[in-house]
């Protein structure tokens, strides 16, 4: 529905051709970690682990569409590893390319773009991911920093490489627009820096989520992102592109639900004929066909903004965030209604995706939050307008 380029045919054709290979289901809890390292590895012979880094730097530079219809295609057979890449690309590798030094780029861009190191984003804390609560610290001493805290629920935690750390750096209670900062970490090289172990989750087990922790860790004041009290325009810069990442996950995790549900409904029979032709069956087919041709054009129209530099685009992106992840929801749950039964067994592939589409709606900002946000802009364009 949406105008794709020819380019962006190529790539949904690229991926669908490794689909096999990435496919993750039902595997064994002893060999996720495995099955996720050999997926990356093929993800970034193919070339998408340098989709956000510039040609200079030895990535391919694809604009923010090209790249959102990746990470559909990547979400339509593996969820999990959509959500690593994603952290990756625009979590870690986007912020890098605006904010950081020329040293900076020129020592991690070609190793991210290569797949040689994998690198993801740490915000959350053990009280939330409000800026509020945020208790990691960053002090200033002789030629670096000390770090001390914990991080939690961070994507790929124990097997990525480094890490973006949002951290006070700013005295406690002080004003906040100055009070944080992020800092690049060498996660499997720097002392001071423990691992927990991954988590048990309901689904995405492949992101293996866990904790950072920091007792007096030295970072070099070189691994400084940007400058000093620059945290929260980094952050509000990546989460405009993020949640627009996000949605495009979300989207192909329901885009997959759907052909499942289209598939077994043309499998099933019901007293003697294929469920889909049972009006009840396709009605409800049909009503999640429109609500993904709603939710395919908001998540591509915004990511074309993002790729045209449009200004303006945060509330767009936080609105098709919302939309699309609160929808995706309720595809996958009508997808393993029409399996009955068979949609609860975990031989079947929407069981997987009920369990994977779940966190769509808490990652990148949980939705009650982003409507909270919504409703403060909306109030805000409002008073400005009344004003004029």
């Amino acid at each position: 529905m949406f105008n794709f380029t020819n380019d962006q045919v190529e790539i949904k054709k690229h991926i669908a051709g490794s689909s096999e290979v990435l496919r993750f289901h039902n595997i064994d809890g002893n060999n996720i970690r495995y099955f996720m390292e050999e997926a990356l590895k093929v993800v970034g012979r193919l070339g998408y682990l340098g989709m956000s880094v510039p040609e200079k730097y030895g990535g391919t530079g694809l604009d923010t569409l090209s790249a959102a219809t990746a990470l559909v295609e990547f979400a339509k057979v593996n969820a999990a590893l959509a959500h690593i890449v994603n952290a990756h690309s625009f979590c870690f590798i986007t912020p890098l390319v605006k904010y950081g030094s020329e040293k900076q780029k020129n020592f991690y861009l070609s190793q991210l773009a290569a797949g040689q190191k994998i690198g993801t984003f740490a915000f959350t804390e053990p009280d939330g991911s409000n800026v509020n609560t945020i208790r990691v610290t960053a002090k200033r001493i002789n030629n670096g920093y000390l770090l001390n805290g914990t991080k939690c629920m961070i994507t790929y935690a124990g097997c990525a490489d480094y890490a973006l750390i949002f951290t006070r750096t700013g005295p406690a209670g002080g004003g906040l627009e100055r009070s944080f900062s992020f800092f690049i970490a060498d996660l499997k090289q720097t002392e001071g820096i423990t691992i927990g172990k991954p988590e048990m989750t309901m689904g995405m087990e492949g992101t293996q989520i866990a904790e950072i922790n920091f007792h007096d860790c030295k970072v070099p004041a070189d691994d400084l992102l940007g400058r000093e009290g620059d945290g929260l325009e980094i952050i509000a810069d990546m989460l405009e592109t993020s949640r627009t990442t996000n949605a495009a996950v979300a989207l192909g995790i329901a885009l997959a639900a759907y052909e499942e549900a289209v598939k077994y409904a043309h499998h099933r029979s019901l007293n003697g004929k294929p469920l889909i032709q049972h009006p009840v069956i396709n009605a409800k087919l049909a009503g999640m066909y429109c609500k993904l041709q709603s939710m395919e054009l908001n998540t591509y129209y915004t990511a074309q903004n993002l790729a045209e530099k449009k200004k303006n685009v945060f509330t767009d992106s936080s609105v098709v965030k919302y939309m699309v992840a609160e929808t995706a929801k309720e595809i996958c749950d009508a997808s393993l209604q029409i399996h009955g039964g068979y949609g609860y067994i975990k031989d079947y592939f929407i069981e997987q995706l009920y369990r994977d589409v779940r966190i769509n709606t808490i990652m990148g900002g949980t939705s009650e939050t982003i409507l909270s946000e919504i409703g403060g802009l909306i109030t805000q364009k409002i008073s400005q307008e009344r004003q004029v």
